[in-house]
């Protein structure tokens, strides 16, 4: 290992070449890079990596519907990104790296909702919610619109050539709000949405209620529900 004070190259990070290079307590450190990696092959080393890599997918599928990453953004701790946010909440209710229903697409403490129906099918996806009633104080003089947010977590292929599991970020249209009748949410599969679908045997939503306002900036939302 080498240590660099000064150069017409600055200071180095990163990798160059057949070395690497870092920043430590102020000083500029070049060693050589390893000649291979193996990973360790140790039953809680693959569950860790496994926990790593579906948290990663569920945060990014998180990320694909608009509406979520602002929700996120809002209840951010200081000093930490939404992303992380994400992460961090939903790596610890991973167990053997897999989902489990702790897993949630929303922060924690959102309001309560009573799921009366789910219907996962290669044709459509249909939720209803029973009347909100007065469940969360809602204010509709600014909350006008309601719109549903889901995520599929499917896996058990039938091709057992195909992936292991595949998470699908599912919108459903907006609808107003209404507190004193229940909520249906409809969404047709198209294009090759089905073939996807079809591809697995199991599949499960994690879905959750989200209120607008007449900008379609959300207010409120719901928590993480999870179908059977």
């Amino acid at each position: 290992m080498a240590k660099m004070k000064g150069s017409i190259l600055g200071k180095l990070r990163g990798t160059v070449g057949g070395f690497t290079s870092r920043i430590v307590n102020g000083k500029n450190l070049i060693c050589d890079l390893p000649a291979s990696f193996t990973p360790s092959n140790k039953d809680e080393a693959i569950v860790r990596r496994q926990t790593f890599a579906i948290t990663s997918k569920f945060t990014r599928a998180i990320y694909k519907a608009p509406l979520l990453p602002l929700i996120w953004e809002s209840r951010r701790p200081a000093g930490q990104t939404a992303y992380n946010f994400i992460f961090q909440t939903n790596y610890r209710q991973v167990s053997g790296g897999k989902l489990t229903d702790l897993n949630t697409i929303t922060p924690l403490f959102g309001f309560p909702v009573t799921v009366s129906s789910v219907n996962l099918t290669a044709a459509s996806f249909q939720v209803e919610i029973a009347p909100l009633g007065t469940t969360a104080s809602f204010d509709t003089s600014l909350e006008v619109k309601t719109a549903l947010v889901m995520i599929v977590f499917m896996n058990n292929p039938v091709d057992t050539q195909g992936n292991d599991f595949f998470l699908y970020t599912a919108e459903f249209p907006s609808q107003p709000l209404q507190l004193d009748a229940s909520l249906s949410f409809t969404r047709q599969l198209k294009d090759e949405e089905p073939i996807y679908f079809s591809k697995y045997a199991d599949h499960k939503a994690y879905f959750a209620l989200v209120t607008l306002d007449s900008n379609d900036k959300p207010v409120k939302f719901s928590m993480t529900n999870v179908s059977n």
